[in-house]
């Protein structure tokens, strides 16, 4: 009984206290300490160019190259924020990719709906309308997106469609409609 108890005392003191010497492996970020291979800093993804056309809720007639652009990743993670500021108003689409953009292949056309997971990678849309930037009437995640991706010079070109349904209430004074925005996006290899 005694030699069980040494035992167990040992146990203990082992897992105790295992963990607690080296710290090889974590690094402080100035918020706290993670695991150095775990990333919580994404790059700056190098979207060269950014365009809008068609309609985000109740801000319609878009044709726009963006006003700006705000874009990064990680090896399982993208999101490019695509702003562009009109006289009929502001519009916003958040493009999202999960499971890496490098998993969107060359000349494919792929079809998502909503939050679908079903697949290796999944594409979100997230379309914002307002009579001006960061104020927003509208703000909805697209019930489709159709995404295309082609090759450019140095470049991958991502063409996507979102279609929005309708919201209800009224915005900017008038009844929502179904709507549906295109965008373009040259982003450097």
């Amino acid at each position: 009984m005694k030699s069980l108890l040494t035992l167990l005392s040992m146990a203990v003191a082992v897992l105790a206290f295992g963990c607690a010497e080296g710290d090889e492996g974590w690094a402080d970020n100035g918020e706290g300490y993670f695991l150095d291979w775990q990333t919580y800093a994404p790059a700056q993804l190098d979207v060269r160019s950014a365009a809008l056309r068609g309609s985000v809720g109740p801000v319609a007639g878009i044709n726009h190259s963006a006003s700006e652009v705000q874009a990064w990743y990680d090896s399982y993670y993208a999101s490019v924020y695509t702003i562009v500021d009109a006289p009929q108003g502001a519009v916003m689409t958040i493009f999202e990719v999960e499971g890496g953009i490098d998993q969107l292949d060359l000349g494919q056309t792929y079809v998502f709906s909503g939050y679908d997971y079903t697949q290796d990678v999944s594409v979100q849309v997230i379309g914002c309308a307002g009579q001006a930037v960061d104020e927003w009437e509208f703000d909805q995640t697209a019930d489709v997106v159709t995404v295309t991706v082609t090759e450019a010079p140095g470049a991958l070109l991502v063409n996507y469609t979102a279609e929005f349904s309708p919201q209800y209430g009224d915005s900017f004074g008038s009844a929502q409609v179904p709507t549906a925005v295109e965008g373009t996006l040259v982003i450097g290899r």
